[in-house]
């Protein structure tokens, strides 16, 4: 991973986490888009960005397109990856082929002890539930 070049495959890159054996590292990047004018800055600001298109890169894999993808998290296994994306102006929590409902918001995922589950704070108008994803 170390000295591995990423910034001529994408626009904007997000920030990075390490899988539980460290072997894999995922990120949130952008293909075709760029970087609000007030802000300089090509690593992680996906929430200050204008076009383009957001995957997530898992190793030398990327998941999916989306309107914007944030938060990836590993289980404590590494077999599982979660992580928020936003679809049609609505937000999701993604884990493997998992999507949850749609939502106003949501915030960052986090795996039960045993990787079974997956909890998330998630927003419907001025309505604030905590759902958990059965995996």
């Amino acid at each position: 991973i170390d000295q591995t070049i990423v910034s001529n495959q994408y626009d904007i890159i997000g920030k990075a986490v390490f899988s539980p054996d460290n072997k894999k590292l995922a990120f949130a990047a952008n293909k075709g888009g760029r970087l609000n004018s007030m802000y300089t800055m090509m690593c992680y600001a996906a929430h200050h960005t204008e076009g383009g298109m957001w995957t997530l890169v898992v190793g030398d894999k990327e998941l999916g397109l989306y309107e914007m993808v944030d938060d990836p998290v590993f289980s404590n296994d590494g077999k599982s990856i979660a992580y928020r994306a936003k679809i049609n102006g609505k937000w999701h929590v993604i884990v493997n082929d998992k999507k949850s409902e749609a939502f106003d918001d949501v915030n960052a995922p986090v795996f039960s002890n045993d990787g079974k589950k997956v909890a998330f704070g998630a927003r419907i108008y001025r309505e604030f539930w905590w759902k958990v994803l059965d995996l």
